[in-house]
């Protein structure tokens, strides 16, 4: 039983960088334990980010490690769409061109390319279509932007990875400022309880979310969030992509972590 709970209180610290990666990996506990383990600021000395950090007096400022941010600028705010060159026999060679506005430079990209975290997906007579570094498809066309599908509300943060886990380190109890429940319809993890001006709303939570996706993972169980974590330590994604239930209508908290 006592490794057990070594276990759980291993993955709950872990996983509070989920505010740094990614908020809602909190659904794969329970936070009906009121009382910190003794191990916890230890597992956050040994977090899989960066070596261990220096130890802070209780009485130093905690670090500000999530700010919300204004929605980033549209690509077509940047840059607009001169023209396309279109091979139907040889895709591989189309050639789109845009112009910065504030420079006039012209810019030539093919198939792959990234610009300002947006890549292209295919290039058209009728435009260029880029998906976001959070998943968005949209096309560029030379009159702007056309959204391919209706967009939900979103809300944009910046995350400091490496000042969140030294606030966690020097606190580590704010895990239990929030609690979750599993729910069927929609399949994810209710916000049941969340303290004011805790970190969870700064991250953009409120009380009785439904969090149901992290970036391409649909969460049917805690073992959902635990994959979608891992994904993005592995694949060192920038953007985080949580979607969420709120008063019947789909939200979307990004997260663009440093």
């Amino acid at each position: 039983m006592k490794q057990n709970s070594f276990k759980f209180n291993l993955a709950r610290i872990e996983l509070v960088p989920a505010i740094l990666l990614l908020i809602s990996c909190f659904p794969l506990f329970s936070a009906d334990i009121k009382k910190p383990s003794p191990n916890l600021t230890a597992i956050l000395q040994k977090n899989l980010f960066f070596s261990p950090l220096e130890t802070k007096k209780d009485t130093e400022q905690l670090p500000v490690f999530i700010t919300s941010i204004k929605e980033p600028e549209p690509l077509d705010k940047t840059y607009s769409l001169s023209g396309t060159f279109v091979f139907t026999d040889e895709p591989e060679k189309n050639t789109a061109v845009l112009i910065e506005n504030s420079s006039k430079k012209i810019i030539f990209l093919k198939n792959g390319d990234i610009i300002n975290g947006n890549r292209v997906i295919s290039i058209e007579d009728n435009g260029v279509l880029f998906q976001s570094g959070f998943g968005e498809k949209f096309l560029l066309t030379q009159s702007g932007i056309k959204a391919l599908v209706p967009q939900p509300k979103r809300f944009y943060f910046r995350v400091n990875l490496k000042s969140a886990i030294q606030y966690l380190t020097m606190k580590p109890d704010v895990v239990y400022s929030i609690k979750f429940s599993h729910v069927d319809s929609p399949s994810g993890f209710k916000v049941q309880e969340i303290e004011p001006q805790s970190i969870f709303e700064s991250a953009g939570l409120g009380l009785n979310d439904v969090i149901t996706q992290i970036n391409d993972k649909v969460l049917q169980s805690p073992d959902d969030a635990m994959s979608a974590y891992i994904d993005i330590l592995k694949s060192g994604k920038k953007i985080a992509l949580v979607k969420a239930i709120r008063d019947k209508k789909l939200v979307e908290l990004v997260y663009f972590l440093e």
